[in-house]
């Protein structure tokens, strides 16, 4: 019997960290966790230790030496890795437990087998489980062991997938659908992966153009119980990382169901696992058989648990803890059903119409909406500001409900309902792949976005135009409750806590003050008021029908500027106050001027393109950045020949930096 857990150290950040704290805290276990600044509320009910550090970045997540010492130093007994970093190395696995702590998570022999997707597909093999055509635990050298790898494929196997062996998240992960791509994506995908995992080990397999992907959640004790708690659709990608996921997969038949069930247990029982993990497939769509093959197997817990838990009623993070202290599961998971459909939707920092580009930015506001029926796993305060070295997910919203489309209704009602006053994120994109008549029908490819986004991005748009008339006639009335009330009564931000952040929320009222002309209602319901800015959030109520018609919020920001959002039915507008008045925009977006290459984010400078004195055309990719653990592309709006290159490798650079000049 393993020893009671006193208190875990949370080796992770954001909204992974409230959600394990919230489990620990029920099981009565205090939790610790990292912080550089400011404790964020909506950790503060939860978290018993915060753990200051001077800075809070990327290298200190994957230092796990140093990780280890803080928790020692803390008095923590266990560490919870989360999802992402370090949650799938079995080094790290092994120096806790050497360390006398804890594990939460599988052994580090399993984590070996199967984090390692290059060894786990090997295993596949063994089962005779199906994988794809591939070559498994690949590091690139040099042009050398590139024609070696070269030589494996033919044309005819096109096009290929490259993804990393450690981590996921879409990280390391490239399409190639050529051979003469093959050689840059490769040198792509490894450094991204080393970068976001500390290891540059690759997977290149066949891709599957038309395919479904579906997973199974494994959760097995110490004493070699495995028990499979159904499937989650995940096929609603932006690249190759999950937007939308739901529980129980749809439109499976029940003997491939049963197959898939059948191959998870397989594989986990080979590796003797332990604790949560999911093995994932690829279902082609374009055929009748019950074909499919093994993708990789996750030795953690998923962004996407959330959907299994809400048709299971169970608490897997929760189990994650009683089995490492030793617990065995018993008849009551064995027993458990699905009951229900649910679907969770995650909110990105990012902007849409550039590819998916992260988009770190301040946060004028955020109000998640409450309702029966939807759980919020939150990683923002409702003022933040949104660091650009880590993954850009903001929150996380799980709609549950008798039926997929009574969840899929009622998570579109949540989101259209939720105030989130950002720059660029991909809210509106999602609410409108909710009303997407394919999507609702049935379920969809892994190639959906890619296939529907020009019609998605013009619904988007169309509804910003119905919407335009309504917002130019609230804007006025709007500045003129706040040129009235200068001094705003504060709304308790403890009530505003306790609805916005709480596990599953529930309504609460909060105070309000009241500005009245013909048509509009003004109601202050939130603000944080300190010596240099100033933060409000505004419902609108329509005065002839008495209901709610939008929600906005005002910033007056240190540098001078102010900036106004106005989210009316589902579409968001900003308006910044300079010097000079701007127009009403869709919510990101000064384009840098033709003549010009400038970075959209803040980020690092991976490799240049271009040369001086050399053309270039429209559109040609002239920058690798690295910004949120990903790497982009930064293209030129114009085409002509390069004047000056004001960067170099290696350089960081702040959003609007101008990279390059052309002539």
């Amino acid at each position: 019997m393993n020893k009671k857990i006193k208190r875990l150290f949370i080796a992770n950040r954001g909204e992974i960290v409230r959600r394990i704290a919230y489990s620990a805290k029920k099981l009565g276990i205090e939790t610790s966790c990292i912080i550089s600044k400011k404790a964020p509320l909506f950790l503060r009910p939860l978290i018993s230790n915060f753990i200051l550090v001077k800075e809070e970045n990327l290298k200190l997540y994957l230092d796990s030496d140093r990780l280890i010492n803080i928790a020692i130093q803390n008095n923590c007994d266990a560490i919870h890795p989360g999802f992402g970093f370090l949650s799938e190395n079995a080094d790290f696995c092994q120096k806790v437990q050497d360390a006398g702590l804890t594990w939460i998570g599988p052994s580090s022999s399993a984590i070996k087998l199967m984090a390692d997707k290059s060894s786990a597909r090997s295993l596949a093999h063994k089962l005779n489980i199906s994988c794809t055509k591939g070559v498994n635990d690949f590091i690139y050298e040099n042009k050398k062991n590139l024609e070696s790898l070269i030589n494996h494929f033919n044309e005819n196997d096109f096009p290929l997938l490259i993804k990393a062996s450690w981590g996921g998240g879409g990280k390391g992960m490239r399409l190639v659908n050529e051979p003469r791509q093959l050689e840059e994506m490769i040198i792509r995908a490894s450094s991204e992966a080393e970068n976001a995992f500390g290891k540059k080990n690759l997977i290149i397999e066949q891709y599957i153009s038309q395919a479904r992907h579906v997973e199974v959640q494994v959760l097995a004790d110490k004493n070699g119980e495995i028990q499979i708690l159904g499937d989650r659709d995940c096929s609603i990608q932006r690249r190759h990382q999950k937007i939308i996921e739901e529980a129980p997969a749809p439109n499976l038949s029940p003997s491939l169901r049963e197959e898939l069930h059948l191959a998870a247990k397989k594989l986990a029982k080979s590796v003797q696992y332990e604790s949560c993990g999911t093995v994932e497939f690829m279902v082609p769509t374009n055929t009748r058989d019950d074909k499919y093959y093994f993708l990789e197997m996750n030795t953690r817990l998923q962004v996407e648990h959330t959907v299994t838990e809400e048709v299971f009623s169970i608490d897997l993070v929760a189990w994650q803890l009683k089995i490492a202290q030793g617990e065995t599961l018993n008849k009551t998971t064995r027993n458990k059903q699905v009951k229900g459909h649910s679907i969770q939707a995650r909110i990105y920092a990012e902007d849409v119409e550039k590819n998916f580009l992260p988009f770190p930015d301040a946060i004028h506001g955020f109000l998640p909406f409450q309702m029966h029926g939807i759980r919020w796993e939150i990683g923002i305060d409702c003022k933040d500001e949104i660091s650009n070295e880590f993954d850009p997910m903001l929150a996380k919203v799980v709609s549950t409900s008798e039926t997929r489309k009574e969840a899929i209704e009622q998570l579109n009602f949540a989101l259209k309902n939720t105030f989130l006053a950002s720059t660029a994120s991909n809210k509106e994109f999602i609410q409108n792949i909710l009303e997407n008549p394919s999507f609702i029908e049935c379920p969809q490819s892994t190639n959906f976005i890619q296939e529907k986004i020009q019609e998605i991005l013009e619904s988007i748009n169309a509804k910003k135009e119905l919407s335009k008339e309504k917002i130019d006639f609230i804007l006025p009335t709007l500045k003129s409750y706040i040129q009235r009330n200068k001094r705003t009564t504060h709304v308790s931000i403890s009530e505003i806590s306790k609805s916005a952040f709480s596990f599953k929320p529930t309504n609460t009222s909060v105070n309000s003050e009241n500005f009245e002309n013909k048509n509009l209602t003004i109601e202050a319901i939130y603000s944080n008021v300190d010596l240099i800015s100033k933060l409000v959030i505004f419902s609108i109520l329509d005065t002839k029908n008495n209901k709610h018609c939008a929600t906005a919020s005002y910033a007056s920001l240190k540098d001078g500027r102010e900036i106004y959002f106005i989210d009316y039915n589902g579409s968001l507008f900003r308006k910044e106050k300079k010097k000079k008045q701007i127009k009403w925009t869709t919510v990101t977006k000064n384009d840098s001027e033709d003549k010009e290459i400038s970075s959209p984010v803040p980020g690092k400078i991976v490799k240049v393109l271009i040369e001086k004195n050399k053309k270039i055309k429209k559109n040609q990719a002239c920058f690798i950045l690295e910004s949120m653990k990903m790497e982009f592309d930064i293209k030129s709006n114009a085409g002509g020949t390069v004047k000056d290159i004001i960067v170099k490798e290696g350089e960081v650079v702040t959003a609007g930096k101008i990279l390059a000049q052309l002539q």
